[in-house]
């Protein structure tokens, strides 16, 4: 067997165990949960010889597209925002140019010549060094 036939042999049966996992992933957790509830001074709810599973508890924010609540008030905030920024135009461009030149005066102090000079060589150095590598990409039909 050629090790490209290899190749889109293993691929199948990663995608194939992905959906196994899938299929089971809900109950597992519920078992997690269970676990858990019995014992919650600790995460890690399963081992065996080589594995351990760790359950885990992810916040999910929810975003102002999906609720119609948030997106109200996010589009207030906006106008509030667009509102104080007309009021405080002037004040506004003043500190903005400030905040440039400071910046440019900064970096006219973080850097010497020998500093811009090593700068150089170092994108040359990173240039000189970069390759290319050969990947695959295996597409089912």
């Amino acid at each position: 067997m050629s090790y490209l036939t290899q190749l889109i042999h293993l691929r199948r049966q990663r995608v194939a165990l992905d959906v196994q996992e899938k299929q089971i992933q809900k109950q597992a957790i519920q078992e997690a949960l269970l676990i858990y509830r019995t014992n919650p001074t600790t995460h890690k709810v399963y081992r065996s010889e080589d594995a351990s599973i760790i359950l885990k508890f992810v916040t999910h924010r929810p975003k102002s597209k999906e609720n119609a609540e948030l997106a109200s008030l996010a589009q207030q905030i906006d106008l509030e925002k667009e509102k104080a920024s007309i009021q405080n135009k002037l004040e506004i461009e003043q500190l903005k140019s400030k905040i440039s030149f400071l910046q440019e005066q900064l970096e006219q102090l973080q850097q010497t010549l020998e500093g811009k000079k090593l700068e150089k060589e170092y994108q040359a150095l990173e240039t000189a060094l970069t390759t290319q590598s050969p990947q695959l990409a295996v597409s089912f039909v």
